[in-house]
């Protein structure tokens, strides 16, 4: 089967959700993750998750229902699993807003000095298949719902902490720092589908 666009009925063989990534990429993936989080000041993270939030936004906003939510197969990116990479842009945003919601759970019980019940799951953050141009409005909330209980928080160098599937044990400034890398990689996602459709 042709890697590239495929209709609503064609599904491309995946790995399963939760697969994880492949071992020599998630050694090197905690070492990036640990190395920028450390360079990384608090306002440096707000600023990046707001600025990516601005570019997935009005990508989305700019294209038509039918491209918005026409399933593209792209090329996997490093850091993102294979079952994720046959996804529309407003599957990608639909992603985001599950995974934002729970990023800024997690980080408000941190904050209170609480441990999330939740487990943090990569298969357990897949989008709908047939979300439309509403989720825009949604994925915006959820990305002001984050930067509201960020705000809230004096200190994100909690003492408790709560294990992201692929990292480890995260305080919630490391929460914070990945929900904003979380977004600049499906923001790359988005762009390699408008390639894909142009």
């Amino acid at each position: 089967m042709k890697e590239d666009t495929f209709g609503e009925t064609s599904q491309p063989q995946l790995d399963r959700p939760g697969a994880g990534l492949p071992a020599i990429e998630l050694f090197i993936a905690k070492r990036i993750v640990a190395a920028k989080y450390r360079k990384m000041s608090r306002d440096e993270v707000i600023a990046d998750f707001e600025r990516e939030r601005v570019l997935i936004s009005g990508i989305a906003s700019r294209v038509a229902p039918e491209i918005g939510s026409k399933r593209v197969l792209v090329k996997r990116q490093r850091g993102m699993e294979d079952s994720s990479r046959f996804w529309s842009i407003y599957m990608v945003l639909d992603h985001l807003r599950i995974v934002n919601e729970a990023v800024s759970s997690f980080i408000g019980l941190l904050g209170e000095g609480k441990c999330p019940h939740d487990q943090a799951d990569t298969a357990k953050v897949k989008p709908a298949a047939g979300v439309g141009p509403e989720v825009i409005d949604v994925f915006n909330a959820t990305c002001r719902d984050l930067a509201g209980v960020v705000a809230s928080i004096d200190r994100l160098d909690t003492r408790v902490k709560h294990p992201h599937p692929w990292f480890g044990p995260f305080d919630a400034g490391q929460w914070h720092h990945m929900a904003a890398f979380h977004m600049t990689l499906h923001r790359k996602q988005i762009e390699a589908i408008l390639r894909e459709l142009s």
